[in-house]
């Protein structure tokens, strides 16, 4: 009997390390059963030196809770002309600051970005607008230079971006007809600065009796074009200055108001060559626009867009990016055409 027991237990033993040894072959993946790809990320740093690499990794993070890093995946740079990346993630910057996105897709469908400075150790992304005192407008075509070399010139929403601004440095601001402004930063991280320049006098004065001339482009859509006799029109206007700051009215009585539009109104300011106008409009809905004209039969002529122009002895000239909207005085749309010209001749 004792045998028999014997001979039950060790038969019992076998079988129980035969199973745990087939349990231990099994090829499992670690932290249970294979699981989906909730995300992707992109880890490295921050930013790189010119002329130097780094290394970035994509990690997806698993349904199960746990993350895997990828060997290699689908790299790209928003700008490739300041940095690289290979297929591995290695990025290398050029010899010149700026900024980039890098983006990475994987094989399961992730995608992931990342914002990449190239900076010199030490230094900074400093970004902002500059404005006008009097009118609060922004001023294009700023100069902003710092300590170092980082320079920028503002654009015509009067925004900048410098990169490489050391943690102390001497901003220096210029633009023709405003007066110069130095400051003193210092700087602990990337940072968004504001400034304000006063003009000096010295620009002459747009104030003074016009007319307006508005050009719609030679060739209209092929569906709904504008009629011909429309494509040119011609207002009596003032133009008031403050500043840099203009306002024009047109002064004759056959402009719509359809508020907030005044019908016969727009505003600009003044640049380093010219002016630039801006003719707002509800343009989804040709609802209505600071540039309504009533026309004899009844029917409304609506523009909008901006203006661009020099200046010079015969007044200010230049380029419309807009549009010409005819319609009923329902403001049903009868026909369209892209604008053109935009000139302002004293009279």
């Amino acid at each position: 009997m004792k045998h028999t027991l014997r001979a039950i237990s060790a038969l019992t033993a076998a079988i129980l390390l035969a199973a745990l040894a087939g349990a231990c072959g099994e090829d499992k993946p670690i932290g249970g059963p294979s699981s989906g790809v909730v995300r992707a990320e992109i880890r490295g740093p921050a930013s790189i030196a010119p002329g130097a690499s780094a290394e970035y990794a994509v990690v997806e993070f698993l349904t199960n809770g746990t993350t895997r890093a990828l060997p290699s995946a689908t790299w790209t740079s928003s700008d490739a002309s300041l940095v690289t990346v290979t297929a591995s993630g290695v990025a290398t910057a050029q010899q010149r600051n700026g900024e980039t996105v890098l983006a990475v897709s994987t094989q399961q469908g992730k995608r992931a970005t990342k914002e990449v400075l190239v900076l010199p150790e030490g230094t900074y992304r400093m970004v902002g607008r500059v404005v006008d005192l009097a009118t609060n407008l922004p001023i294009p075509g700023v100069r902003i230079e710092a300590t170092g070399g980082a320079a920028a010139t503002t654009g015509t929403d009067g925004s900048y971006r410098l990169y490489g601004v050391p943690g102390e440095a001497e901003i220096k601001l210029t633009r023709d007809d405003y007066v110069p402004e130095v400051q003193n930063i210092q700087l602990s991280g990337h940072a968004t600065r504001n400034f304000v320049l006063t003009m000096d006098g010295s620009s002459r004065s747009f104030a003074g009796n016009y007319t307006l001339t508005v050009e719609a482009a030679q060739t209209c859509p092929s569906q709904a074009p504008l009629q011909s006799d429309l494509k040119r029109r011609s207002y009596l206007a003032i133009m008031r200055q403050s500043g840099s700051r203009l306002e024009v009215e047109l002064t004759e009585p056959r402009f719509v108001a359809r508020p907030p539009y005044a019908g016969n109104r727009l505003t600009g300011f003044i640049t380093p060559t010219g002016a630039t106008f801006q003719i707002n409009s509800d343009y989804y809905y040709y609802y209505g626009s600071d540039v309504t004209e009533s026309l004899p039969d009844g029917t409304i002529l609506s523009l909008f867009g901006t203006a661009t122009t020099s200046g010079s002895p015969s007044g200010l000239s230049g380029s419309l990016n807009g549009w010409f909207s005819h319609m009923t005085a329902s403001y049903s749309f009868l026909g369209g055409c892209s604008a053109g010209r935009f000139t302002l001749s004293p009279r």
